[in-house]
């Protein structure tokens, strides 16, 4: 019987897969990127409205889930218009994402929770941290204009300037709860 730790039989060098090499090259590019200079605030702008374009025009639409024992438990697109009302009993949660500096074009239907899962920037880590800070309050102003009783923010892979405010600094987000590996209780929603 051979050794264990000799090979039997024929061997063929081991293959690597090459998602493994894309992911290393996408983490070398993003060290370079982490350490390049800011892009100035007016230039990234710049970019943002002629890059990203302008809202369309027409009719909104929001995507209905409704829960079992709430409205039927069934999925529907409806003109926003057509929203039905909130079932007596029932929590309206309004789930919206991806943003990305364009929060104002989003029409936000009436709710219990606003939650924002993230993407709130187009790419806060090629700009100023005061740029970044600017872009939070114009959001914290919106927020405060959705008919939602209580609203919360999770950061998404965008997001880096909010990882990047210090304590006192995330009062600029002081009509939502930010949340950050963690957790809280929603008392006029009653979760």
């Amino acid at each position: 019987m051979p050794p264990s730790d000799q090979l039997v039989g024929p061997h063929e060098p081991e293959k690597r897969p090459r998602h493994g090499c894309v992911r290393r090259v996408k983490g070398a590019l993003l060290q370079v990127v982490r350490y390049m200079p800011r892009v100035p605030g007016p230039i990234f702008d710049l970019y943002v409205s002629c890059g990203v374009g302008r809202a369309k025009s027409g009719e909104r639409f929001v995507d209905f889930v409704s829960m079992p024992g709430c409205a039927g438990g069934e999925v529907r697109r409806l003109p926003l218009g057509l929203l039905p009302p909130r079932a007596e009993g029932c929590v309206r949660i309004v789930v919206i994402s991806d943003t990305h500096e364009r929060h104002r074009d989003v029409a936000v239907p009436p709710g219990d929770v606003l939650l924002h899962c993230g993407d709130i920037f187009m790419s806060s880590s090629l700009t100023s941290l005061r740029r970044g800070r600017g872009v939070l309050r114009d959001f914290d102003s919106w927020l405060a204009t959705t008919p939602c009783r209580e609203r919360v923010v999770v950061g998404g892979n965008h997001d880096e300037a909010l990882a990047r405010l210090s304590g006192g600094d995330q009062s600029i987000l002081s009509s939502a709860t930010l949340l950050h590996d963690s957790s809280i209780t929603l008392p006029a929603a009653g979760l």
